[in-house]
């Protein structure tokens, strides 16, 4: 019997709160404050739009009966810090966000063989996807309600989420973006579009 969605285990707990951790600094660095009660407040800020790319990739998993994990990526957190450090160094605004990576499967199509590679590509296309209408969901609900500074966070993490990187080259881990682009450019640009835009109006 697979671990239902909405029931992380221990290390995807552990993963999310080093992801926190890191997404926090990127942000308090870009932001440059340093004050205790802003390094809360973006520590809040940072569960907040990983939970709401995590709600999302779930609840969509759920209804597929999917498994997902979440992974803490080392490259790409040493990517984030980095970006923080340069940005405390230099007084410039420099964020990067590659924190996490999700990772996918379905045990009742393993069996099928290398016929269903086409339709799970575009069983996680829908699963990334559902992660970031929620991004976007989140956004216009802190608009809505006047919390600029949360709506800009997802807005980043969004952008960043949908560069199309899975490249061993490149120290990110498998971006959302990476599994979009695959399945449909179209859809892609749209999300970006529409990522690109909620920045412009946070």
């Amino acid at each position: 019997m697979t671990r239902p969605v909405y029931s992380p285990s221990i290390d995807e707990l552990n993963n999310f709160v080093g992801a926190t951790l890191v997404t926090a600094v990127a942000f308090i660095a870009f932001k440059d404050t340093l004050s205790i009660n802003k390094a809360l407040f973006y520590v809040a800020v940072a569960v907040i739009v990983l939970l709401s790319r995590e709600l999302g990739q779930r609840l969509v998993a759920h209804w597929m009966e999917a498994e997902i994990e979440l992974n803490f990526s080392i490259e790409g957190s040493l990517t984030t810090l980095f970006g923080a450090l340069m940005s405390f160094l230099t007084s410039l605004p420099i964020i990067l966000l590659f924190p996490i990576f999700n990772s996918f499967s379905v045990e009742s199509y393993e069996h099928w063989g290398k016929s269903i590679d086409a339709m799970w590509i575009k069983r996680k296309y829908w699963i990334v996807s559902g992660g970031i209408i929620s991004m976007l969901t989140f956004y216009s609900v802190f608009q809505y309600l006047g919390m600029p500074q949360i709506s800009e966070a997802i807005s980043l993490f969004l952008i960043f989420q949908l560069l199309p990187f899975n490249y061993s080259n490149i120290p990110t881990g498998p971006l959302d973006g990476s599994i979009i682009i695959r399945w449909s450019g179209f859809m892609w640009l749209i999300f970006m579009g529409s990522a690109i835009l909620t920045l412009l109006a946070a």
